[in-house]
């Protein structure tokens, strides 16, 4: 790799697992900044079929994660990618045209063509693709200015809208609602099993996990943490006799819960339009703009994705585990939840602040261009 020091707001960062020589053209410039996007655990389930230099096809599979919920983050990561590569298209002075095809909900696909263009400007937010990142730590308590809030709710356009959740009491709601959440998640063993694959003790900067030092766990949790997960019976027992469960919700929840600027629900402007996959699409592209406009201005967010997922289950009675408790305690999450919005109309939602450090120890990072291209 280039480089390992990761600078969160405000500079550019060049690691690439692949030198620049080695990319032919522009196409697989665009892709190599544009695989940086954000997926589901770091993920990455898109592969490039690259046909020549002006035209891809990106095939997107989804397991079917038990926070995939009927599809909707799927299809707001495939946005997600759809605006990263337009963004990264404008950097090379070239515009994009693409097709969404879908296959069944764990199958989709976009062909992308590419066009030079120099009437086309650079974007203001390439730099910030692969700098963008999850941040699970605490942050200053500090408030984002009106003038961060309104630019935010710009960016979103007229199809989201976005509430605000800044004061102590309405922190702490989130931060309970969130800790319910890490309950219900440590209890079931379908997300054990996703979270035995995904965290990766042996790297600081992982290309195809999470790191355990990013989950914002201190050292002593996470050897706890990677104990726990030898067995689904050791994490069962410690999580319900030896109080593994309360120190976990003590820091990943409370206390990041409480120390941010603000909780932040984006909504739909048109209740129709969490059913439309259009609308899902463009959904994604507006709030990966969003992602990188928060970043631009020097803060970090951290996405609430599974509690969304489970408080849409517990919404709509919908079977998710073989755990009859764990059921119950969903419907009491989206109880808490509808308080302060429908959940059925919540697109997005999360944390946001002003960063501790600009410099970042641990993250994920993403596979190789070469290892992503279709075979």
């Amino acid at each position: 790799m280039v480089e390992m020091d990761f600078i969160q707001a405000g500079a550019e960062m060049s690691i690439s697992f692949i030198e620049p020589g080695e990319l032919k053209n522009n196409l697989e410039h665009i892709l190599d900044l544009a695989k940086w996007t954000s997926s589901g655990d770091n993920c990455q389930p898109w592969r490039f079929e690259i046909r020549n230099e002006r035209e891809v096809v990106v095939h997107i599979h989804n397991e079917g994660s038990i926070f995939d919920y009927a599809g909707k983050p799927s299809l707001l990561t495939i946005g997600f990618f759809l605006e990263s590569f337009i963004i990264a298209a404008a950097h090379f002075s070239c515009g994009v045209q693409w097709v969404y095809e879908e296959n069944g909900h764990k199958n989709h696909r976009v062909i992308f063509r590419i066009e030079k263009d120099d009437n086309i400007k650079d974007n203001s937010l390439v730099p910030f693709l692969k700098i963008r990142s999850v941040n699970r730590f605490p942050y200053k308590l500090k408030n984002l200015t009106q003038k961060q809030k309104s630019i935010l709710e710009d960016v979103l356009g007229s199809q989201l809208k976005i509430t605000w959740l800044e004061s102590l009491p309405d922190r702490m709601a989130m931060a309970r609602i969130n800790a319910l959440t890490t309950f219900i998640r440590l209890s079931i063993k379908e997300a054990y099993t996703m979270h035995k694959a995904i965290i990766d003790f042996d790297h600081d900067f992982s290309p195809d996990k999470i790191p355990i030092k990013a989950v914002g766990l201190f050292p002593l949790t996470q050897k706890l943490i990677k104990f726990e997960l030898k067995s689904w019976e050791r994490a069962d027992w410690m999580n319900r006799f030896l109080g593994a469960a309360i120190i976990l919700q003590l820091e990943m929840d409370f206390i990041p819960g409480l120390f941010c600027g603000a909780h932040y629900l984006v909504q739909w402007e048109n209740p129709d339009d969490a059913n439309n996959v259009n609308a899902c699409l463009l959904a994604g592209q507006s709030l990966q703009r969003f992602w990188l406009t928060v970043t631009q201005m020097g803060l970090v967010m951290q996405p609430s994705v599974g509690c969304l997922a489970l408080a849409y289950y517990g919404n709509n009675q919908i079977d998710f585990t073989e755990n009859i408790m764990m059921q119950k305690r969903s419907v009491i999450l989206a109880k808490r939840l509808n308080q302060i919005a429908p959940v059925n109309n919540i697109v997005f939602m999360g944390r946001m602040g002003f960063p501790y450090s600009k410099l970042l120890k641990s993250r994920s990072i993403r596979k190789s261009l070469s290892e992503l291209k279709y075979s």
